[in-house]
């Protein structure tokens, strides 16, 4: 019964392979664990740090959006958005809306937010609406580069810096706010519609460039020199309702001014030559002039 020298070496073979191989099934299943425990795996139906809106007013209305009333809400459920609206719902916190990159067309009007910052990773938007909220920095949205169209009236917005990268920008609505330089804005060649009523505007000279643009709100702000409008040729559309313009000899040599096209004066200080010779000229070329009362914004 004794062993071979020959049969003990391979009984401890065998014994060093088992032992080796029980060895690498407990390392593997070590990393095993430690792999599932990773940030970049896929969630998995059942994973339970789903994603986080802080606000509930807006979690509703994501759960709303996504068909999921209850549950986490998973980075898939919300991977195919690209339109969201929470838009008069009082919504304050915007925590956790930086996860809907997909998003091409947003509305958040008439809410209480204040801060903006989570929006600056939605690149791919193209209609933002933030109108009638308490925001004062804009500076997140310059990285939005493919906005197309921007609502930020009726906010607290005094510094427009952040809009001057946002060269697609077609449409504009900033009236009612306390803008006073508007720098940024010579270089926003693609407008065809901007409103800046209502805000702290004595000086139009960034908007000389501007020559896209069909409608122009200048309404109720601190304006006498028209001379930047002279090269607005495409202009369709133009309110100075309630400024400080006594003359607009501007106004009758821009020839795009002209048939069926509307120029609001009224509450301004017009001269009498302006009354008597100038805007008579621009009525003989069928343009519609206004300078009665009004409702203008």
């Amino acid at each position: 019964d004794l062993v071979s020298p020959s049969g003990t070496h391979r009984t401890r073979m065998v014994r060093f392979d088992m032992n080796r191989l029980s060895a690498l099934i407990c390392v593997g299943l070590m990393l095993a664990v430690l792999s599932g425990c990773r940030g970049d795996q896929p969630v998995a139906p059942g994973f339970s740090g789903g994603l986080t809106f802080s606000d509930p007013r807006l979690n509703i209305a994501i759960r709303q959006a996504i068909l999921k009333p209850t549950g986490d809400i998973l980075p898939s459920d919300v991977a195919r958005l690209r339109w969201f609206s929470a838009a008069r719902l009082g919504v304050t916190d915007l925590a956790g809306i930086q996860h809907l990159t997909g998003l091409r067309s947003l509305d958040l009007g008439n809410n209480r937010i204040r801060d903006i910052t989570r929006l600056s990773r939605l690149r791919s938007l193209e209609l933002l609406y933030l109108n009638n909220n308490l925001i004062q920095d804009i500076s997140p949205l310059s990285s939005l580069t493919s906005l197309a169209s921007l609502d930020l009236s009726g906010n607290q917005i005094g510094d427009v810096s952040g809009l001057g990268m946002l060269k697609d920008l077609e449409l504009l609505y900033m009236n009612r706010n306390q803008v006073e330089d508007l720098s940024p804005f010579s270089g926003l060649t693609s407008l065809k519609i901007l409103l800046l009523s209502n805000n702290r505007i004595g000086n139009i000279g960034a908007l000389t460039d501007l020559v896209s643009l069909n409608t122009l709100y200048l309404s109720s702000n601190q304006i006498e020199d028209i001379t930047a409008l002279s090269k607005l040729t495409s202009l369709t559309y133009l309110s100075l309702f309630g400024n400080r313009v006594t003359e607009v000899t501007v106004l009758i040599d821009n020839p795009g001014i002209s048939t069926f096209d509307t120029v609001v004066l009224t509450g301004n200080p017009l001269s009498e030559f302006a009354v008597t010779v100038q805007i008579p000229a621009l009525e003989a070329r069928r343009v519609n002039v206004i300078v009665t009362p009004t409702t203008d914004i």
